[in-house]
């Protein structure tokens, strides 16, 4: 069957994930065709949304009236349009026609991430994460990290939260989870269907029904107040399950400090090293002057190589913050003070 994603094999950095990764891309890809005219974004667009020129023509234009002609089938459109956010161009069709395909920015730059590091550069990258691979491709973790309490989990505690939790098999009509009951664990459906419901003075009503992937139980043990709902399976399933303490050191606390990008120019101005996370294809394309660029991949080796000085502090970015924060709790671990800017090189500004 002829997919989506096929289409955007040749665009960057979706040419470098693994089949698997490109698969769990597929239901995120949007297509849309467009006339001579239309307008495809404008400037000032917070959207999360990774735009492709797939077919066609159209142009970019400034706020203070550059312009430039990009064709599906030049160099530059290989890279997603106008990436910075918020917008920094309106872009607007000059072809006849054009095909236009965009993606999810946060689930790109995770599934990047997880691609990025489960790939052999290296035995000494892969002792380091102590990576088992298949745990990733494992379709409840599929699931998992296509939501939003998981995208912008670091790495390495998505890693540990794969590797920690326990095993729990359920039958259909299991109540899991009792309101009023204290909080002891959180959980993950790998299989099967739950719904949840809370009882009120009018009766019981139901609140949602998840499934494979997603989790549930977390509220309890942040507020450390009873359980405010009730959780009941509706299939015989499976459940992930991961300890009150496990949950605070991976998920509620997760050692990653993010800062605006007002503080995050402070902190560069007095001294502070920033670094660009993304591939050297996509800094290629638009970077910042003065801006290293160490992609995600090569912050262990550089660590090794003792490349990164204690006594500095380093501000990270990438096109959203997922790389980015990544790469600060790797550093932050090894002791090396780094900051994580939100919104990604688009809020910080100063592009080129």
């Amino acid at each position: 069957m002829h997919r989506q994603i096929e289409k955007l094999k040749s665009k960057v950095p979706v040419e470098s994930l693994r089949e698997d990764c490109m698969a769990r891309l597929e239901e995120h890809v949007i297509a849309s065709s467009y006339a001579k005219g239309d307008v495809v974004f404008r400037i000032g667009d917070d959207d999360d949304q990774a735009i492709f020129l797939v077919e066609g023509a159209l142009s970019l234009a400034s706020a203070d009236g550059r312009e430039v002609g990009i064709d599906a089938g030049h160099p530059s459109a290989r890279f997603a349009l106008a990436n910075l956010k918020p917008r920094l161009y309106e872009g607007t069709v000059t072809s006849d026609e054009a095909l236009i395909m965009g993606l999810s920015m946060g689930v790109l730059e995770r599934c990047t991430a997880i691609d990025q590091i489960s790939q052999d550069h290296g035995p000494e990258i892969q002792d380091d994460f102590n990576l088992d691979t298949a745990l990733l491709r494992q379709p409840w973790v599929v699931q998992m990290l296509q939501t939003k309490e998981f995208i912008l989990l670091p790495i390495e505690n998505l890693i540990q939260v794969i590797e920690r939790v326990e095993d729990v098999p359920v039958k259909a009509g299991e109540v899991v989870i009792e309101q009023g009951a204290p909080g002891e664990y959180f959980y993950i459906i790998a299989e099967g269907r739950a719904k949840i419901t809370r009882t009120t003075p009018g009766g019981e009503v139901k609140l949602d029904e998840i499934g494979p992937g997603e989790p549930f139980g977390e509220s309890a043990l942040i507020s450390d107040l009873p359980r405010n709902a009730t959780v009941t399976m509706l299939q015989d399933g499976a459940l992930k399950r991961l300890s009150r303490s496990d949950f605070k050191e991976l998920l509620e606390t997760q050692y990653v400090p993010w800062v605006g990008p007002g503080e995050a120019r402070k902190l560069v101005k007095d001294g502070a090293i920033p670094i660009d996370v993304r591939t050297e294809e996509e800094v290629a394309q638009y970077s910042i002057p003065g801006v290293k660029n160490v992609p995600l991949f090569m912050i262990r080796v550089r660590l090794r190589q003792g490349r990164f000085n204690p006594e500095n502090t380093y501000v990270v970015f990438c096109d959203s913050g997922i790389r980015s924060a990544t790469a600060a709790f790797i550093l932050n671990q090894n002791h090396i003070p780094a900051y994580v800017v939100k919104g990604g090189l688009g809020r910080y500004g100063g592009a080129r």
